[in-house]
């Protein structure tokens, strides 16, 4: 039989509180003890002739509890006194159960309809306006970390087509000759060096590698001589500069590339055989180099006799103050040419440019 009422729940604090136990007493069926314990500590103003007496107060018999029910232990045990409450046992009011309405989960409710939106922003999903998502594609390269031997340089692609063509060139400009070494000849070795070139907006430009001779080998009067190159001063580049700005004339830059293999050396110089470039033909020859090389000692000195000598054919002459400073002159025309190592600077009058 279904009842017409709802189920009611209790819900019972298991933590221990001293005012929920002392009133828990009076309808708790087994604390006769606690309620004893109570009255003896409860003062008393019945008083005879023959002295003080107490009273105990009824105890209501407690009910045969069936073994399923019985407890094993009480598990609130008695409060010390002075937790206790001042009332008799018999006085005590009991706690009322507390009763929560429980909502049926199991009853069939319609969800609460959202309510309409009244608000007068109007947005693009409103509208049903969507705009395509545009996938980029970054490709991104990464740049091969500079190789410090030769052997792991050339296992990399882009250094390995950088080294083939810096041999190349040092075989189409006749740098050396393969020949079969001497006896009790001074030798030198050479090493790779590489770089990365980069653009003025920091993008890679190119690979770069380059053969350098080792010139801390090399011994004063059998392989080298005389090393010194002459440059430019600072001031005569001033005074250039002064000129051009003050009379408005046009001025150009100029980097040789590959400008110290150009020089001739008149010394005999020996040198094995490039480092992964070693010929299978002659595995035993060496280089004798014809052409300069960077790492000589009189690499600069070459380079530069070897430009000065091919401007001078041009009717170029050093100039008294710096030898690094050229000069043309053609009646009321001239021109000059300031050379540093690899770097010149050529500017000339208006009438003689054009």
């Amino acid at each position: 039989m279904t009842p017409s009422f709802s189920p009611s729940y209790t819900f019972l604090d298991l933590t221990p509180s001293p005012l929920l136990n002392s009133l828990a007493t009076a309808s708790t069926p087994y604390s006769n003890q606690h309620h004893t314990e109570q009255a003896h500590e409860q003062p008393n103003n019945t008083l005879t002739q023959h002295g003080p007496t107490h009273t105990e107060p009824p105890t209501t018999p407690q009910p045969n509890l069936p073994s399923s029910t019985a407890q094993p232990h009480n598990r609130n045990p008695p409060l010390p006194a002075r937790f206790q409450s001042p009332l008799p046992a018999h006085q005590n009011i009991p706690l009322p159960p507390l009763n929560f309405d429980l909502p049926n989960l199991n009853s069939n409710t319609n969800p609460v309809s959202e309510p309409p939106r009244t608000h007068p922003m109007i947005t693009r999903s409103l509208l049903g306006i969507v705009k395509p998502m545009d996938h980029l594609s970054i490709n991104t390269f990464s740049i091969s970390p500079i190789s410090k031997n030769s052997s792991h340089a050339l296992q990399d692609p882009h250094w390995r087509n950088a080294m083939y063509d810096e041999y190349n060139v040092l075989v189409k400009n006749g740098t050396w000759l393969l020949v079969l070494r001497p006896a009790c000849v001074n030798m030198i070795r050479s090493m790779w060096l590489f770089k990365h070139k980069f653009h003025a907006d920091g993008t890679l430009s190119r690979y770069k590698a380059r053969l350098v001779a080792n010139g801390s080998t090399q011994q004063l009067g059998v392989d080298f001589d005389e090393t010194f190159s002459l440059v430019v001063k600072p001031n005569t580049i001033r005074t250039v500069l002064s000129l051009i700005v003050s009379r408005q004339w046009p001025i150009h830059q100029l980097d040789v590339k590959n400008a110290f293999f150009n020089g001739d050396l008149f010394e005999t110089v020996y040198m094995h055989q490039p480092p992964g470039f070693v010929d299978s033909r002659y595995p035993h020859h060496v280089c004798l180099l014809q052409r300069s090389l960077y790492g000589l000692k009189q690499a600069p000195r070459a380079w530069f006799q070897r430009f000065a000598g091919y401007v001078t054919r041009a009717d170029f002459y050093h100039s008294r103050c710096d030898s690094s400073l050229f000069i043309y002159r053609k009646g009321s025309q001239v021109a000059y040419l300031l050379i540093y190592m690899d770097d010149i600077i050529l500017t000339a009058s208006l009438t003689l440019s054009t």
